[in-house]
């Protein structure tokens, strides 16, 4: 029986320019025997074989024997080149945590990337967005290129994340001020460097600093960055007020009566006001009362404003000096055991009230003589002298000397 001999109709490759790495479906039609070199591989005619490709142009050979005769070949040279060049780039190296990371991509034509955290794929110049949530300072995104014919890499970007940046507040002390006067701005921020415009420049958070001298109501505002790029703000507005300003202020009498109230009239504007001397806030031109004034009173009306700026006005009141007057200049003779009436004027005070002594004893006693609130005194059993004093309940006194006596007992009288 004579042997068929053999033959080769076809022998292709799948593709004829690949990666490194990627698989090329060699498939042959022939009649006898075959294997495909490098790598002595069997093959069947008409089944494709998958080849992994190494790097470098390769011609891959069909060898086809049948029997004991001699072998006919067939080659095909596929070129395999390099890998590309793969990347996904962040666009920022630096992201705000919680924010969104931007990457780019530079794959060959026809291929596809799968980016972990982000659904879909992509394909050459487009752009990934990733959310940037992590724990740490850094955060490492994965991907994996697909090139096609089996073959995926995998890619990767690391960017670093920072925190937030966070303008808690701006407060100006005073929140408002007159023409001229300055403010103390206080910064409260957190996750990056701040500063302040109209000419404050960079802060400390917590640390204030100075506005310098403002004519007209000024809007500041904090601005705070991250290394990320990202900012956030907080304003703050300080107004101008008019200077506190005192019309007038005035006593209803600079020379009362002693223990005798007076009436305070303060008219003001550009702030509130208050009085010294335990009088209190009052209200522009409504008239408050002061309370019994017994001594020289100096009274201070203080007036301020919203920015702290104040003015003051005074008044001073000085009561009438208080005389005691009508006890008799000589001494007042009254016999043992009778009785006599003292009577005073109080000039100068509120009150006529006095306490009456004897001898320096309130009300007197049985040895000195009795004196009653009204001033009528009742001589002791004994002769004596003895003083009797009057004594304003503000302090003013008058004396007089009482001279006890024992009168004679007349037993008979004739007429002639």
């Amino acid at each position: 029986m004579v042997a068929t001999p053999a033959s080769i109709q076809a022998f292709t490759a799948s593709a004829t320019e690949v990666f490194v790495g990627q698989r090329v479906d060699f498939k042959g039609t022939f009649v006898g025997t075959g294997v495909i070199n490098p790598g002595n591989v069997p093959v069947q005619s008409g089944v494709p074989v998958s080849l992994a490709m190494s790097q470098g142009q390769e011609t891959f050979t069909l060898s086809v024997t049948s029997g004991g005769g001699a072998a006919v070949t067939a080659g095909v040279t596929v070129r395999v080149n390099p890998l590309p060049s793969l990347s996904m780039q962040p666009v920022k190296t630096t992201v705000t945590n919680g924010g969104v990371i931007a990457l780019l991509v530079a794959i060959p034509e026809g291929a596809s990337l799968t980016v972990q955290g982000a659904p879909g794929t992509f394909k050459d110049g487009a752009t990934v967005q990733v959310a940037a949530q992590s724990f740490g300072a850094s955060q490492v995104i994965q991907g994996t290129v697909d090139l096609g014919l089996g073959l995926t890499v995998p890619v990767s970007a690391t960017v670093n994340l920072v925190p937030a940046p966070a303008a808690l507040n701006l407060v100006a002390i005073p929140p408002s001020v007159a023409a001229g006067q300055a403010v103390q701005l206080v910064p409260n921020f957190g996750g990056g460097t701040a500063v302040i415009d109209n000419g404050i420049g960079p802060v400390v958070s917590g640390v204030g600093v100075t506005s310098g001298p403002l004519q007209a109501a000024s809007t500041f505002t904090m601005t705070v960055a991250n290394a990320a790029g990202d900012v956030a703000s907080a304003s703050v507005t300080v107004l101008i007020v008019a200077a506190p300003k005192v019309q007038g202020f005035s006593a209803s009498t600079t020379g009362p009566l002693c223990g005798e109230a007076v009436t305070l009239t303060a008219v003001f504007s550009g702030g509130t006001g208050i009085i010294d001397q335990g009088v209190g806030p009052v209200v522009s031109g409504q008239p408050i009362s002061t309370g019994p004034i017994t001594s020289r009173t100096q009274f201070t009306l203080s007036v301020t404003d919203d920015a702290g700026g104040t003015t003051a006005a005074q008044v001073v009141v000085v009561p009438q000096t208080v005389v005691v007057a009508g006890l008799p200049s000589g001494p007042a003779f009254v016999s043992v055991g009778g009785a006599t009436q003292f009577q005073v004027a109080v000039n100068g005070a509120a009150s006529q009230a006095v306490t009456w002594f004897v001898d320096d004893l309130p009300g007197g006693n049985s040895q000195v003589g009795l004196i009653g609130p009204n001033g009528a005194y009742q001589a002791p059993p004994s002769v004596g002298s003895h003083v009797v004093k009057a004594v304003s309940i503000f302090g003013a006194s008058a004396s007089a000397s009482v001279q006890v006596i024992r009168l004679p007992i007349i037993t008979s009288f004739t007429v002639n």
